[in-house]
């Protein structure tokens, strides 16, 4: 999208229909982890959402994520500290 603030809020109100349902939540985390790729780096505040929405997910659907765990782990080397560390917290409170 050509709109930083769209792109977000279009993101957020996805991870929170996928909280509620696992079929939909199965259908579009590949969307999501898409999305999480293909962020732009100076999009921090994208990343860091995401992070806590996937934190959100493997809680509440944890066999559907574990396929991701990898790229989950992938954002504690991302370039922005703040990404970083949402990613230690939410893996944090995971375990």
């Amino acid at each position: 999208y050509s709109s930083p603030a769209l792109m977000l809020s279009a993101t957020l109100a996805l991870c929170k229909c996928m909280c509620i349902s696992k079929t939909f939540c199965e259908k579009h985390l590949p969307l999501l982890f898409s999305v999480l790729a293909k962020a732009p780096n100076d999009d921090q505040d994208l990343r860091a959402n995401v992070v806590i929405a996937l934190g959100d997910l493997a809680f509440r659907f944890p066999n559907e994520v574990e396929p991701y765990t990898p790229r989950i782990y992938a954002c504690l080397r991302d370039k922005s500290t703040r990404v970083r560390n949402h990613t230690m917290m939410v893996l944090t409170h995971l375990i």
